[in-house]
């Protein structure tokens, strides 16, 4: 897991765009802030086992969100989880799912193991935050060397260049 504190606080992320809108962010109105764990699994080998990858992605999220408690994060109890499903597309039903509450206005987070769990195309992931950001939701990798809380479009700008690099 990540091992440094979040740069702030999501009640107050700092997010400008959203700070302007005409309603205060998400977790400021409720107190908590909402979290949603998305969990990915390319093939369906191991799925049948009694634990396996997407319970443990699941158990490594509710750890971190947990450790982030203080911050008021608390988990939703809807599972997101797409198991046989290539990260290459958005085509995938508990992605859609999980979209369809952020634009609902249901999560304030969207927790992931790793970042390639959401997606393996720059293009959809550019999208994604399209989304994220006309939501005013963040996202946090939560087993990854990349920074914790993504919730600035300078964040997606400097973690979208060093995908570039690494690839």
């Amino acid at each position: 897991m990540a091992r440094h504190k979040p740069r702030s606080k999501l009640a107050q992320r700092g997010n400008t765009r959203c700070a302007r809108n005409s309603a205060s962010p998400k977790p400021a109105q409720s107190g908590n802030t909402r979290c949603a764990i998305y969990t990915r699994k390319s093939s369906k080998d191991g799925l049948e086992r009694e634990f396996n990858s997407l319970d443990a992605q699941r158990e490594a999220c509710l750890a971190y969100i947990t450790s982030q408690r203080h911050e008021g994060w608390k988990a939703l109890p809807t599972h997101y989880d797409d198991g046989g499903f290539s990260g290459g597309t958005l085509n995938r039903p508990a992605v859609q799912r999980l979209l369809a509450d952020i634009r609902a206005g249901r999560i304030d987070l969207v927790v992931i193991y790793k970042v390639d769990r959401l997606t393996r195309s720059l293009a959809d992931f550019a999208k994604l935050v399209e989304i994220f950001d006309a939501q005013c939701t963040a996202f946090a990798a939560g087993g990854s060397p990349v920074p914790d809380l993504i919730t600035e479009k300078a964040d997606v700008d400097q973690l979208s260049s060093i995908t570039v690099v690494i690839s």
